[in-house]
């Protein structure tokens, strides 16, 4: 007699849960090499960045990697947006614990606040966005530094964020968390960016973002008035997903698919044949 479906079904089902896992498994440690060395060629380029900022925005955005650029310019503080809530810089408030922004996997029980995003007219007439800071809840209505005179920025390039299948609306029709006129992002989608700080693609076909950054010594800016968080440039540069947690899901993986196999033979040893 034929053996039963569900005897089938077991055979095709349980092996490739242990195949499905293993790859898993094989994508997460390929990742964590992949980490590795971009992270031994952040270090290089921000040494580099640090000795001998680029004064120029002809580097590369799209390499995965922070550069360090120098710019000269005034701020278009009518035009800017929040994007939020989220944590503040890792590492600005504090090294470790709930206040510093950092967490496994990229996650932290931070406190909340926006960054915000604005405008920043260069001397050649190029617009590009500057990710100015963060700010608590609390604060964001205070009164923060808004140069209006022409000023020096360290930056390092950063980039627009892709939302996946299940992403809100970048913007958030909820306005009651930061009191202001205009809609918060939800996150940096460049269409929503580009709506809510007036900058057309036939202006800057290419939208170019950046984070300010100060040089040493903790997370505060400068300016008049009350000073947003801001990173340092180590602080900036660093990625959200460590090396040492692609190696633990790695781990889980290979350890799920091992003990899929084990499971599976014992279970198909007693299935008629």
């Amino acid at each position: 007699l034929p053996p039963p479906m569900s005897a089938i079904a077991g055979k095709v089902f349980f092996p490739a849960l242990c195949l499905g896992t293993g790859f898993l498994g094989c994508w997460q440690s390929k990742r964590y090499f992949e980490k590795v060395e971009l992270i031994e060629r952040q270090d290089l380029l921000l040494k580099a960045g640090v000795d001998a900022p680029s004064s120029s925005l002809d580097v590369d955005f799209a390499d995965g990697l922070s550069h360090v650029v120098t710019l000269s310019g005034t701020f278009r503080h009518q035009d800017e947006c929040v994007v939020g809530p989220r944590g503040p810089p890792p590492g600005a408030l504090a090294k470790d614990g709930p206040m510093s922004g950092r967490g496994g996997g990229g996650l932290s029980s931070s406190p909340q606040g926006f960054y915000v995003i604005s405008p920043f007219v260069l001397r050649d007439g190029r617009v590009v966005l500057v990710n100015r800071g963060w700010d608590s809840v609390s604060h964001l209505n205070a009164d923060y530094d808004r140069p209006d005179n022409v000023v020096d920025l360290t930056v390092v390039t950063s980039s627009c964020e892709e939302g996946g299948m299940f992403s809100p609306p970048p913007i958030s029709p909820f306005k009651k968390n930061t009191g202001r006129s205009q809609p918060t992002l939800l996150w940096l989608e460049e269409e929503a960016l580009r709506t809510l700080t007036n900058i057309t693609k036939t202006r800057e076909p290419k939208l170019r973002m950046l984070k300010e950054v100060v040089s040493s010594g903790g997370g505060l800016g400068t300016g008049k008035g009350r000073t947003l968080v801001r990173p340092t440039i180590e602080q900036a540069v660093e990625f959200k997903v460590q090396p040492e947690t692609h190696a633990g899901y790695a781990a889980t993986w290979f350890s799920l698919s091992a003990a899929g196999v084990f499971m599976t033979r014992k279970l198909l040893k007693n299935v008629p044949k």
